[in-house]
């Protein structure tokens, strides 16, 4: 693990409706530690949760930084989570 964790991000929806879960794992899955839940408000703000509903470019990419100082050094394991919650 990294001290922080950087990636892109793109999106077009619903915001906190559509809830975008990132959880760590350093113990090979048996426990996660949620780094953000847009639904609530944990490691928020962050651009993918807010509602963004417009004609946004493919080229209009958000850049994501987390904090993982906490976990660096440890060998682990992302999880991602896109729940729609309506489809």
């Amino acid at each position: 693990v990294p001290p922080q964790l950087t990636f892109s991000s793109w999106h077009v929806d619903e915001g906190s409706t559509d809830n975008k879960i990132i959880e760590l794992s350093v113990d090979g899955g048996a426990s996660w530690t949620t780094l953000v839940n847009c639904a609530l408000g944990v490691g928020t703000p962050r651009p993918f949760c807010n509602f963004r509903n417009d004609p946004r470019a493919g080229t209009e990419w958000d850049e994501i930084v987390i904090d993982t100082a906490a976990f660096a050094g440890q060998v682990g394991q992302l999880r991602f989570t896109y729940n729609t919650n309506d489809a």
